[in-house]
């Protein structure tokens, strides 16, 4: 689960932070924008899942998306997931604990997935741009994750190996007696 601690300020400036409705609605309303796509003819949902997973939930999704102007046709998988927004709040003994703002979290997830599809629905970015960090793919060590993370990986990588932290792991090979870096 993807977490971000404001203070209760920055909470108050949230477009939407009293929101009443709560987590199921929200869920629904993202379930009606996604079913919208259903006439456009450059994105169209193939599935669509709910996932519940060490106590976070993600949209599992597969779009069928038309690229590019020769127009191929393309499945990609997405898992997006909200970033739930956590504060210190004090309670009526003066002890200080963290609340999470599912319903404000939920509801700016909302907001961020209708005004992506809205975008692309209007020819203003392609899809799979919008989402492009979504796309899930398995990751080097064999679990499945999505291309941010393996952006994640590399570059973490990247720098420890700058740091000289972990050893260069390439393939060596011997060819007359010289190693060669693949």
């Amino acid at each position: 689960m993807k977490t971000v601690l404001v203070t209760n300020k920055e909470f108050e400036t949230i477009p939407g932070y009293t929101t009443g409705v709560d987590v199921a609605t929200w869920k629904g309303k993202i379930d009606t924008i996604l079913y919208r796509l259903k006439d456009n003819p450059k994105v169209q949902v193939v599935r669509k899942a709910w996932l519940t997973e060490d106590d976070s939930e993600m949209l599992l999704l597969e779009l069928k998306v038309i690229v590019g102007r020769s127009n191929v046709q393309r499945h990609l998988s997405f898992k997006l997931e909200p970033v739930m927004i956590q504060r210190e709040v004090l309670d009526k003994h003066r002890n200080r604990h963290l609340v999470t703002e599912d319903k404000t979290s939920w509801r700016l997830f909302y907001e961020l997935l209708s005004q992506k599809l809205a975008a692309a629905r209007l020819g203003l970015t392609e899809i799979q741009y919008e989402f492009m960090p979504y796309i899930s793919m398995s990751l080097p060590g064999g679990g499945q994750g999505t291309l941010a993370d393996i952006l994640d990986i590399t570059l973490e990588a990247d720098r420890l190996s700058s740091l000289g932290q972990i050893e260069d792991k390439r393939e060596r090979r011997v060819v007359d007696a010289e190693v060669m870096i693949k």
